[in-house]
């Protein structure tokens, strides 16, 4: 693969392979959260954000084809500001961690206290599905709704999960980092 953008906060890019030979490939963000001057105080994001046709997101390849090269027309996912670990539940679905942005006392001071800081928004297990937009820039900061955005709002959801049968369970026990870690622990 080559081609893959390597500049900004992110460079990394952790990878799966589904049993069908899918390359998924996550390319994290440039930036914090899509803004002009990037982890500036009081800088606005860009609106739009010219950084989800080519970063944010995971991108899908054939694991068994030579020489392929980065390609916004393969993007998988979008709005995933940096998918840190990429698992597969016994169903075959694939999971990611969403590590959300930072430093919003730091940047809003005015809006957010070091304590909120610290929680939000809080990092994310989310399910990709492909065609799926998880928000990002644009979404993240749940404080006007402090239940969606607490540990004990994502247990509830993953229990509610659990009880319909859905793979959850299985991303409790990978423990592969940022939301696994706290599901691991419950």
């Amino acid at each position: 693969m080559s081609g893959l953008p390597l500049s900004g906060d992110h460079p990394m890019h952790p990878f799966a392979i589904d049993s069908q030979g899918n390359l998924y490939v996550d390319l994290g963000s440039a930036t914090n959260s899509c803004q002009s001057q990037n982890r500036m105080p009081n800088v606005p994001g860009n609106n739009p954000c010219t950084e989800l046709e080519t970063r944010a997101g995971t991108w899908r390849y054939d694991a068994n084809k030579l020489d392929q090269h980065f390609a916004p027309a393969e993007c998988f996912v979008t709005g995933l500001r940096n998918g840190e670990g990429i698992s597969f539940d016994s169903a075959g679905r694939i999971w990611a961690t969403q590590h959300g942005r930072d430093q919003l006392g730091q940047n809003w001071p005015k809006l957010y206290t070091l304590k909120q800081n610290a929680n939000l928004p809080a990092e994310e297990l989310v399910q990709l599905r492909h065609g799926s937009d998880f928000g990002w820039p644009e979404c993240g900061d749940r404080s006007s709704k402090p239940a969606l955005n607490s540990a004990t709002a994502a247990r509830q959801r993953i229990e509610a999960d659990q009880a319909a049968g859905s793979g959850a369970n299985a991303m409790r026990q990978i423990g592969f980092g940022g939301a696994a870690y706290s599901l691991k622990r419950w």
